[in-house]
């Protein structure tokens, strides 16, 4: 390291003690998305209360720099030295929350390291306050090439022009190969990503892209319950949060610590019926099991797979406690996209049996046919009417509909027939089959009686 330091000035060459093939293995990760999540939870560490990460576009679309900008803690020359000369041994380590009370999330000092994975020249500029109305400042430089080795330039007095600290991480040379960081996909992400966390400290702001992440755009309904599974005698408890999303995305089964931070997850394993939900299962037994690597083995684990029975149970019971409700929900939706292909509510039972019956293929339809989101509402209206017309013609009509719409599992298309079958159409059908049976037996009966001959 060279350092050179007149009066409050500071500039120094520092190089991490770790190879540089270790520290270009941290930088990759599978997805963009991820390191600039990284860079968010960085910044909420530093007890950050407003996070904003801008994307800016050349002409043609693509992006060429990412900056994350936060009004956290900041760093002083000297902090920044610190921390950036070597890998571990965070000052996260020693401590569970912030300064403000919050959770910490990283604790192995390997976050900022994502951020090349985002582009070849990374920048921190950073303020921090010092005393009362006195303000250190610094920057912090590297490159993709020079990966182990950080430029560090500050000043340990600075004006007091900046009345607050902070930090701004700016991400040059972005290559072609970034992507998925704009778009309806990107935002659902970060809304999956931070959500809860945002709920569980609302005084955060977070903006993505001039986009506000806000749990109420985001999460259309919390359910909490508790479990408790017995293994080898001893009793393990966990708290479930089943989230049901507005927007459509993955589907899962979160293992977190006892604060609800995320540390495996899993399929959720049940079906959900085109309805977005996840279940955040937290419990000190994941924390022990990753500390002793038993989360490695996933649910073949005892522990792991009595909470994973017990949380797929508490979905099927949430789906299906909430399930009317929620298809009288869709309903008032298709109202409004001007879709729903029945004109007047039902009169009759028969009526009431097919509108119950367009619900539930619909869903399906919805779920496994992603054209009829792409397409655009005409198309759908289009489609809807063509369901309706076959569930009003009969049980065959659907069938065939369904099997040229819908590429259906085996196992999908027994859910769904079984699922047709506890509606009132089910119930109609099978009512028609047996007074179609009785009639024929009636039938029967009174030929037999008529070609009985009489007795004399």
């Amino acid at each position: 390291m060279s350092r050179t330091s007149k009066s409050s000035k500071v500039s120094a060459q520092i190089e991490v003690s770790v190879h540089k093939d270790h520290l270009r293995k941290l930088s990759k990760t599978r997805r963009p998305l991820a390191a600039v999540e990284e860079l968010v939870w960085n910044s909420l560490d530093a007890d950050a209360d407003r996070v904003e990460v801008v994307i800016d576009k050349n002409l043609w679309g693509g992006v060429y720099r990412i900056a994350v900008v936060d009004d956290g803690d900041g760093m002083s020359p000297d902090k920044a030295l610190e921390v950036f000369e070597r890998l571990g041994g965070s000052w996260k380590q020693n401590v569970d929350v912030t300064a403000k009370g919050r959770r910490l999330h990283g604790k192995e000092g390997k976050g900022r390291f994502a951020a090349f994975s985002l582009g070849a020249t990374v920048v921190w500029d950073s303020v921090a306050l010092r005393t009362a109305g006195k303000y250190t400042s610094c920057r912090i430089e590297s490159t993709d090439m020079r990966i182990d080795q950080f430029l560090v330039t500050g000043d340990r007095t600075r004006s007091s022009l900046q009345s607050h600290s902070g930090t701004k991480v700016t991400i040059s040379d972005v290559p072609e190969s970034v992507h998925g960081l704009v778009g309806e996909d990107a935002i659902t992400a970060m809304h999956d990503k931070f959500a809860l966390y945002l709920l569980q400290y609302p005084s955060v702001r977070l903006i993505y892209n001039n986009e506000l992440i806000e749990p109420s755009a985001a999460i259309a309904a919390i359910h909490t319950c508790a479990v408790s599974i017995v293994v080898d005698g001893e009793t393990h408890e966990a708290e479930i949060d089943i989230v049901e999303w507005k927007r459509k995305g993955p589907r899962g089964i979160y293992l977190c610590d006892s604060e609800g931070f995320s540390i495996q997850d899993v399929g959720v394993g049940v079906n959900t019926h085109n309805r977005r939900i996840t279940a955040h299962v937290k419990s000190k037994a994941f924390e022990e099991l990753r500390a002793t690597g038993g989360l490695s083995v996933g649910d073949l684990h005892p522990v792991v797979r009595g909470f994973l029975s017990q949380t797929r149970k508490a979905i099927v019971d949430y789906h299906d406690t909430t399930a009317k409700a929620v298809a009288a929900e869709r309903v008032q939706e298709w109202r409004k996209e001007q879709v729903y292909p029945f004109t007047a509510p039902p009169k009759t039972a028969k009526q009431t049996a097919q509108q119950e019956a367009f619900v539930v293929v619909a869903n399906e339809v919805e779920e496994h046919v992603p054209e009829v989101r792409r397409q655009g509402l005409k198309a759908k209206r289009l489609l809807f009417r063509l369901l309706r017309d076959a569930i009003e013609r009969g049980p065959d009509h659907i069938r065939a509909m369904l099997s040229q719409v819908l590429d259906l599992t085996e196992a999908q298309h027994d859910d769904l027939a079984e699922r047709l079958d506890k509606t009132s159409l089910g119930e109609a059908v099978l009512d028609a089959k047996d007074k179609q049976s009785k009639k024929s037996k009636k039938a029967k009966k009174t030929t037999a009686s008529e070609k009985q001959p009489v007795a004399p």
